[in-house]
């Protein structure tokens, strides 16, 4: 079955920037880190945050301390007054466009403007927003609700960042219509706005339409609506376990967007199950896909690059090639490459969770042919020569070392690189190291 992915599936400016000044925190290492509230909806983001040490705080005592981060959504000046009260240091992971809205609110509050919101009076954002109101705000969810506005109210409107823009249209004209002095303000952010337009454009193109989120994200559900009222059938999950065969039995196409809290890692596990669901042709050109992508999830193209290469260098320097040297670098270079595949599990179950799946199906095998291979080359090398035996036993041992912690994170500072792998650019430094001496010096 064909998937199509949105363009803009995935997290927003704003979430993107709270995830990085939270895990920024985390890498400090200084101090005890909390989220006022949930940072972003989305479970398994908040299952990552909590794995690294960052507790969910909902209620503010006087004794309390530590570091603390205001969540995307943003909260009410009484809760940032009782913050700062505490012995906690806050760090703002407000939302940039959240922030404007708040602004507004307050501006025209000290205008005399009474606030009207449009958007889910439950949501943090809009309960955040109406803290800016003096408790004067109005919360309205639909052009039906501005009946129930009261005459004498002079009104300033604005809208949660995340609402439908076309509802909204629809309360604004409803407004005007009978508050011709009322002022309005479009404050449902760029990103929205694409991400709901290009649901609609998708749909048309697809069989159905599978929207990826968090069940309790508002703007999730607002993107699985739009898509319900193309008319085409629409699924709205949080993990790939949710998907059934049978909604996909007819689809030849299906279309994948996710909500701005949704990671990408959920999204490419949802994508990697869809294509194995619905139609199945086994067609000459999706075996051959199939056969390369096992190639490429298991190294194979590495240790074959690092055998031309090695081969090739020795053509050029000696004219000849004995075979044993470029097998050597092979055996290595795709021993290392596995190995260490499975020693940070963790960053390919988040950055490629397509791989993180296909070892932990093929575990045995994997890491059976890896430490036949590097045991291969131990014995190949002993067979040159004790230099050459010393050599690959060292390089194999620096790069095991590579991927396993030898700094203790309680070491505050200096814990931010507990591997040798945490070092920016190190991936690159190293595997160029190695493949320079593997390929050469040998």
């Amino acid at each position: 079955m064909k998937v199509r992915l949105a363009k803009t599936a995935g997290f927003c400016m704003g979430v993107r920037r709270a995830m990085e000044i939270t895990l920024s925190e985390v890498n400090k290492g200084d101090g005890k880190l909390f989220t006022y509230g949930p940072l972003i909806h989305n479970r398994q983001v908040l299952d990552l945050l909590r794995s690294k040490g960052v507790d969910v705080k909902e209620d503010i005592e006087a004794h309390d301390k530590g570091r603390i981060v205001v969540r995307a959504h943003g909260i009410t000046p009484t809760e940032r007054k009782a913050i700062q009260r505490s012995d906690f240091k806050i760090i703002d992971a407000t939302c940039p466009r959240v922030a404007k809205v708040q602004g507004l609110i307050k501006q025209y509050d000290t205008k005399g403007y009474t606030p009207v919101i449009f958007g889910d009076a439950h949501h943090p954002e809009v309960i955040g927003l109406m803290g800016y109101s003096q408790g004067q705000g109005i919360v309205i969810s639909s052009a039906e609700d501005v009946t129930t506005l009261p005459e004498e109210k002079r009104f300033v409107v604005v809208s949660q960042t995340t609402q439908d823009v076309d509802t909204y249209k629809e309360v604004c004209s409803a407004i005007k219509a009978r508050f011709p002095e009322a002022v309005i303000f479009d404050t449902i952010c760029d990103e929205t706005y694409r991400r709901q337009k290009e649901v609609r454009s998708l749909a048309a193109q697809v069989d159905s339409m599978v929207i990826v989120g968090g069940h309790k994200s508002g703007n999730t559900m607002r993107l699985y609506q739009i898509a319900r009222s193309t008319g085409k059938p629409a699924f709205h999950i949080e993990t790939e376990g949710e998907l059934k065969d049978s909604w996909f039995s007819s689809a030849g196409t299906v279309g994948v967007t996710a909500g701005a809290s949704t990671p990408n890692w959920m999204i490419k596990k949802v994508i990697e199950r869809l294509r194995t669901m619905g139609k199945r042709k086994q067609s000459f050109a999706s075996l051959l896909t199939k056969g390369y992508q096992f190639l490429v999830k298991t190294s194979i193209p590495d240790a074959v690059g690092a055998f031309s290469l090695t081969y090739a260098g020795l053509i050029l320097y000696r004219g000849s090639s004995p075979l044993i040297y470029p097998l050597l670098t092979m055996l290595y270079v795709y021993g290392m490459h596995v190995l260490n595949r499975f020693l940070d599990k963790e960053a390919s179950r988040y950055n490629d969770p397509g791989v993180a799946l296909f070892y932990a199906q093929h575990k045995v095998f994997l890491i059976g042919t890896a430490l036949s291979g590097l045991g291969g080359g131990i014995i190949i090398s002993l067979y040159l020569g004790l230099p050459q035996f010393l050599l690959f036993l060292a390089l194999t041992i620096l790069g095991l070392v590579y991927s396993i912690p030898i700094i203790p994170w309680r070491l505050g500072y200096l814990g931010r690189y507990a591997k040798i792998k945490d070092l920016p650019g190190s991936k690159t430094m190293a595997e160029a190291l190695a493949w320079g001496t593997i390929s050469s010096l040998l």
